[in-house]
């Protein structure tokens, strides 16, 4: 507030808000309560991002943003965040650069999705989290 600003951006970790499907933590949403009310004491607008690229890691077992349950589990979450948080919430955005990893390889600062599956840190990851890989360009994760 001090150096003028008058709206603060950050996101809310879906991860944290709902460390496993369906159990959300009181503890997390607090969290962002505080953070959201210290804006407001500083007269500050905080606005919201939902989503700002980490992703739950049940979810990513689960398939990821390429399954199809993947829209109706993050609306439930929003929807329980915003039940919580909303009546301090200044402004909100869903995503935050929904389309950076298409433009990232597109420009050629990622490697395409079947390179990177090659590498033994993604292979790793997927046999930790129980997925297999698929080798397409529409569906990359199978449980």
């Amino acid at each position: 507030a001090e150096l003028g600003f008058n709206l603060y951006r950050f996101s809310i970790e879906w991860a944290r808000v709902e460390p496993e499907e369906g159990e959300f933590s009181l503890a997390e949403l607090d969290h962002y309560r505080r953070m959201l009310a210290a804006c407001h004491e500083h007269h500050i607008t905080p606005m919201v991002t939902f989503h700002h690229f980490t992703t739950p890691r049940w979810v990513i077992a689960q398939g990821g943003w390429e399954a199809d349950t993947t829209p109706a589990k993050f609306a439930r979450y929003c929807e329980r965040a915003t039940r919580h948080l909303g009546d301090l919430i200044g402004a909100a955005c869903t995503i935050n650069e929904a389309n950076i990893g298409a433009l990232l390889t597109s420009i050629g600062i990622l490697p395409p999705s079947e390179v990177l599956q090659q590498a033994s840190w993604w292979q790793a990851a997927a046999q930790a989290l129980g997925v297999t890989l698929m080798h397409t360009d529409r569906r990359h994760f199978r449980h």
